[in-house]
């Protein structure tokens, strides 16, 4: 019962023990005697919890008993207060009306409020709608803060963060209207592991499963660690991150609930700094001192994180003052005890993130979300495990009393033995430091001889192609294609011995002609690559299935789609051979694939496991690594097949941005990502965004890659088609006569090409004569 009048139950447990209090009246009466303690019972009451405050930090302890005093001054909105609202029954607005809403039924309750399921008349939507206690929002200042964050949160916008419609008020009753999400929080899936593991004494298993279970925790605080940055970036702070407050939908997506207790940097005048907000099992040590900023986040996802892995919460007192006492003394478990099957690696991310001390944690939640992400991606993190040092200097700073008693009483030895060993240590510390010098330099005598080699040989191969004797030194008015080509036909075995280096080249000179339009060439080069590469050096293969993939997207762009599909699925098996099905890099090819071969269900099933790992704010896109952007492309373009407009329009706009400040670098991208959006905008009804997206593609490649370079042409094309189907048939024509001319004037009349937009411009002509016998 103390616990239901402390707010720290669970939203099912509160919700069970709330509809017996409201029916019982002894029950409700307790209730009352709990919140209505005196300041002497409640010093009492703390010196029986936490011992005489001489042996517990007197100034510590002084603080706690006057935050104690405040949180009963200040009422139900505090954590230590009860909070649910016990004045009406919740259940009485089912089936009612509440402003533009009809309530449909309960789906939680906790301390902060009610929220039901309810059905938007005007527009015809399922929303969710959290009511609010009356007292909470009694005072006007509180209401104020209230409706301030409100708006400060409903500007947030995160593929993770549940989206804030609006709010009201009627009859008293303050309620906001957030996006209804399919799935169940967090702490369900928490409460059936648990229940799960409780039955039945579950072995070790070796097909994969658990390595499943920790990429799914790592994942998870990816995502979360993202949408928390985004709200950072913008002044917000969350204050309330625990299991029940965060959503996972049935494609895998977890989303960011109840900001009801946000703090917004903006005007901090409107936050309760005397109040000790959120729920006390995931609450930072700092903010009961009357701090808090946005490490205090990755400590309360770090905590529902260490739930997720290990079944409980990491603080497991039933009693709110016993609680109290863990949370500021006592370390958590570490993981790696508890469960010695979790990676190293996840543990200590999870262990930086909890650590007692801001200080010792992840700066950002960006910083913890990339390292979760370097997790998933195999590749090295960047928290390390505190070393026995580091974990002596926190406990000093956590026990200084004892301590110093200890420091005193080993002194002496330490003396003593400093000076036995002193000299020995020393000597063989030397004699390792020399040869592990030793060993470093030989390798780096080794790669220096290595790099002086390859610059001599690329450096001799150049020289015989611009020698002051050959035609193409002559020639001022050489083409960049023709130097090119001139290039490649130097680049064998006789002029570049290093097959290394004679890989590189030819890679480099298949992206050139790639980025210039000559597609055949490219393949012709991708394929000279790979024949370079020796079958039996290992450390290229991961530079072997990028030229792979290189290869097949060139294929697709010449018509050659089986072959391209054949290779890119090749090129997806390896990865997956490699580094799991989980892989971004594993997910990103087979994406591709399932792109290429129109394939609507395979698409959908992994865009739903592309989206957890690519999440990010709108103007976050160009910040991402080569290997996320490319994915967060595809799903654009995989949201676009499946006819999700709105969630490939969120994306597309991020990279419209980046485009814009990467047209001096990359013009063709550029072109190429004004394509993609005026083609999404114009399958999505959004016809005048079409038409400017589609022009400005037409102009940066008339102006930056030229008339007839390969990008202007496709850009060209699209504009027509997009102005045709869309009725603007006198502008269709006057772009595909500028096209047709200057089609025929590069490939001639007897191209494939030609012939091809010579039907279209067949139909378009007999679409403009019906137009005019209709007119």
């Amino acid at each position: 019962m103390s616990s239901y009048a402390a707010g720290e139950l669970g939203d099912e447990d509160f919700a069970r023990v709330d509809s017996h209090v409201v029916a019982c009246a002894d029950c409700a009466r307790r209730v009352q005697e709990l919140e209505s303690r005196s300041d002497g019972e409640l010093k009492l009451l703390l010196r029986d919890e936490l011992g005489d405050p001489t042996s517990f930090y007197s100034s510590r302890y002084d603080r706690l008993l006057a935050k104690l005093q405040a949180i009963q001054e200040e009422g139900t909105t505090s954590v230590l207060a009860a909070g649910a609202p016990r004045s009406w029954d919740y259940r009485e607005l089912i089936g009612t009306r509440l402003g533009d809403f009809r309530i449909d039924r309960l789906l939680g309750q906790g301390g902060m409020g009610v929220v039901y399921e309810a059905h938007q008349l005007s527009l015809g939507r399922k929303v969710a709608l959290k009511v609010l206690p009356r007292q909470m929002l009694a005072r006007s200042r509180v209401k104020e803060r209230f409706e301030r964050e409100v708006k400060v949160v409903a500007n947030l916008h995160h593929t993770n963060i549940v989206p804030v419609f609006g709010f009201g008020e009627q009859d008293g009753l303050f309620y906001y209207v957030m996006q209804y999400i399919a799935g169940c929080p967090l702490s369900r899936v928490i409460a059936e592991r648990r229940e799960c593991d409780s039955r039945e004494e579950v072995p070790r298993r070796d097909d994969g499963t658990e390595d499943a279970r920790w990429r799914f925790i790592a994942r998870v605080g990816a995502q979360v660690g993202w949408a928390l940055s985004h709200a950072h970036q913008h002044g917000v702070l969350h204050r309330d991150i625990k299991p029940s407050n965060l959503l996972l939908d049935e494609s895998g997506v977890v989303w960011v609930a109840d900001f009801g207790l946000a703090k917004c940097e903006q005007h901090p005048e409107l936050t309760e700094t005397q109040e000790v907000l959120g729920t006390l099992r995931y609450l930072p040590p700092e903010v009961l001192e009357g701090r808090a900023d946005e490490r205090g986040d990755i400590y309360s996802l770090g905590l529902t994180l260490y739930e997720l892995a290990l079944g409980r919460p990491a603080y497991g007192e039933v009693e709110r003052y016993r609680l109290l006492r863990s949370i500021m003394s006592f370390e958590v478990e570490r993981l790696e005890t508890a469960l010695p099957d979790v990676p190293r690696d996840l543990a200590t991310i999870i262990h930086k993130s909890i650590e007692r001390d801001p200080a010792d944690r992840y700066t950002s939640a960006r910083e913890f979300a990339e390292d979760l992400q370097r997790f998933l991606d195999d590749q090295p993190i960047r928290a390390r495990r505190a070393s026995s040092a580091e974990r002596l200097r926190r406990w000093i700073r956590n026990n200084r009393v004892l301590a110093t008693s200890l420091a005193a009483t080993l002194l002496t030895l330490l003396v003593a033995l400093s000076v036995s060993i002193g000299a020995s240590l020393y000597f063989y510390r030397l004699e390792q430091d020399k040869a592990a010098l030793a060993a470093k330099l030989q390798l780096s005598l080794e790669e220096e001889a290595r790099q002086r080699q390859q610059a001599e040989t690329i450096t001799e191969y150049l020289e015989t192609i611009f020698k002051p004797d050959e035609p193409i030194a002559e020639r001022p008015d050489i083409t960049l294609q023709e130097a090119l080509m001139r290039a490649t036909e130097a680049l064998d075995p006789a002029t570049v011995e290093d097959s290394r280096t004679r890989y590189k080249l030819f890679n480099v000179y298949g992206r050139a002609f790639y980025s210039l339009g000559n597609y055949e060439s490219a393949i012709k080069l991708y394929e000279q690559a790979i024949v370079a590469i020796e079958p039996a050096d290992e450390s290229m293969t991961s530079d072997l299935l990028a030229t792979k993939m290189a290869l097949a997207e060139a294929l697709t762009r010449v018509g050659k789609h089986e072959q391209g599909i054949t290779l890119g699925q090749e090129v997806a098996d390896a990865l997956a051979a490699r580094h799991g099905e989980e892989y971004l890099e594993t997910i990103n090819q087979r994406l591709w694939v399932a792109l290429q071969q129109d394939d609507s269900q395979h698409l959908a099933n992994l865009a739903s496991r592309v989206h957890p790992l690519v999440a990010v704010a709108k103007e976050d896109v160009g910040d991402v690594g080569e290997s996320r952007r490319w994915a967060i492309e595809q799903l654009g373009m995989a949201y676009l097949k499946l006819g999700e407009y709105e969630k490939a329009e969120f994306l597309y706009e991020g990279f419209i941005e980046r485009a814009r400040h990467e047209v001096d670098s990359n013009p063709q991208e550029t072109v190429l990502t004004f394509l993609k959006a005026a083609w999404m905008f114009r399958v999505g009804g959004r016809n005048e965004r079409a038409y400017r997206y589609g022009r400005e593609a037409v102009e940066i490649g008339q102006q930056r890659l030229g008339e007839s370079h390969n990008a202007t042409l496709w850009a060209m094309d699209m504009l027509w088609r997009i102005y045709q189907e869309t009725g603007e048939l006198d502008r269709a024509r006057q772009v595909a006569d500028e096209l047709m001319r200057r089609c025929r004037t590069k490939f001639g009349s007897e191209h494939d090409e030609v012939a091809r937009l010579e039907a279209r411009y067949g139909q378009l002509t007999e679409r403009l004569a019906e137009s005019v016998v209709g007119e």
